[in-house]
């Protein structure tokens, strides 16, 4: 995947979360990542969004 261009915003993300991944785990979610044209925390992002847990 080529760099990825951020826009600002004027919200302010305040919160850090780091995950360890297995290297089977990392390259599906690459792979899903770039078949989706995603950068890898947006695909995160909406697989927690589709737990629906709040």
């Amino acid at each position: 995947m080529g760099k990825m261009m951020y826009l600002k915003s004027d919200v302010i993300k305040e919160r850090i979360v780091t995950i360890k991944m297995y290297d089977e785990e990392y390259n599906k979610q690459r792979e899903y990542s770039q078949k989706h044209q995603q950068i890898i925390i947006e695909t995160i992002k909406d697989g927690v969004n589709l737990l629906d847990l709040f």
